[in-house]
């Protein structure tokens, strides 16, 4: 009796190396890089020389390669070049206006930032009174130290040698006495000594004036 034989025929040897080592670089062919289920990979068919790469994909290798950022599912961002997802924050265009405003984020025209949001910091225009006063920040300029601050300081009158300035400030001076005080307090004194060696307030304010020792005493 004849035996029949099984007929063979040359077939590729299977890889003993385990699952973990496959790298997609491993196949270099479209079908089996698509659907293979031992790694998660997918065909670059748009390269100049066709792979299989790994998916998710990653963009930033396709920086400045529009096609195949594109196709591969990428963003694709026109104003830099950048393959990636737009998400850029605005503080890297502080300094540029037109990158800043095509991103969508806010310019400050006063301080040349640019941020997500129209955030503003007073004391960023101490010393320039116009940027001060139409930042619409609620900004309030203060023209004797040259700042800009949050809100109106309420002026320190008693630190006012000057009558111009001491008016300026809201305050009320006191000509006799030489003295700055605020609008309703109470102008007065401590003590007539005060005006010792100093004739004409010692007397304009009640006191008493030893014109020998020039002492001005209380009465």
């Amino acid at each position: 009796m004849q035996h029949l034989q099984k007929k063979t025929v040359d077939c590729p040897e299977e890889t003993d190396a385990p699952e973990s080592e496959l790298v997609c670089a491993d196949f270099d062919k479209k079908n089996s890089c698509d659907n293979t289920e031992l790694i998660s990979c997918i065909y670059n068919k748009w390269t100049d020389v066709p792979m299989c790469i790994d998916f998710p994909v990653d963009c930033s290798l396709y920086t400045d390669s529009k096609d195949e950022c594109k196709k591969l599912g990428c963003e694709w961002d026109k104003h830099t070049g950048n393959c990636g997802e737009l998400d850029a924050p605005c503080d890297l265009y502080h300094g540029d206006k037109s990158m800043c405003k095509k991103r969508g984020c806010i310019w400050n025209k006063f301080t040349e930032i640019c941020s997500m949001e129209w955030a503003i910091v007073c004391s960023d225009f101490n010393g320039d009174k116009k940027s001060c006063k139409n930042s619409n920040g609620g900004c309030v300029w203060q023209k004797f130290t040259e700042t800009c601050t949050d809100e109106e300081v309420i002026p320190e009158c008693h630190a006012y040698n000057d009558s111009t300035e001491c008016k300026q400030r809201g305050c009320a001076w006191n000509k006799i006495m030489s003295r700055c005080f605020y609008e309703d307090e109470e102008q007065t004194f401590e003590s007539c000594s005060e005006w010792n060696n100093n004739k004409s307030p010692c007397k304009k304010l009640d006191c008493v004036w030893d014109k020998k020792t020039e002492i001005c005493s209380d009465p």
